[in-house]
């Protein structure tokens, strides 16, 4: 079987999809970077792109790490409650073609280096073909 396109970058799918989402319920900033500055202060959702299960013939797995950064863990909880209806509405839905989503790690708190940081991880796979 001859694959035309290629598969999207979940990644970028992820971020666009959770910037437009919860910029409309007033944010918070959705970023790539890993380290947050110094004089952080706020609600902050890291997407990352993670080593996964890879895909088979013709669907593409991707695992994506989205990381929920807040000054307290009722802070991060709420941020969480918002994050995680949203990844389930994602298939078919962003400007990338996400066919499926599946939460395979749940969120979790992890210990940060700043201590006025608290941050809880999830991990989701999306499943995609060729575009």
């Amino acid at each position: 079987m001859r694959i035309e396109g290629k598969w999207p970058s979940a990644e970028l799918a992820v971020l666009r999809w959770l910037t437009e989402q919860l910029a409309a319920d007033g944010g918070p900033a959705v970023t790539v970077r890993t380290e947050l500055s110094a004089q952080w202060s706020g609600l902050t959702v890291l997407v990352e792109q993670t080593p996964g299960r890879g895909g088979a013939a013709y669907d593409g797995l991707a695992s994506v790490d989205v990381t929920a950064f807040g000054p307290d863990r009722v802070a991060v909880g709420e941020l969480v409650a918002r994050i995680e209806p949203r990844m389930v509405e994602l298939p078919g839905r962003g400007a990338v073609m996400i066919d499926d989503v599946e939460q395979s790690r749940a969120f979790g708190f992890i210990p940060y280096a700043n201590p006025g940081v608290r941050r809880s991880v999830a991990t989701y796979v999306l499943t995609s073909r060729p575009q």
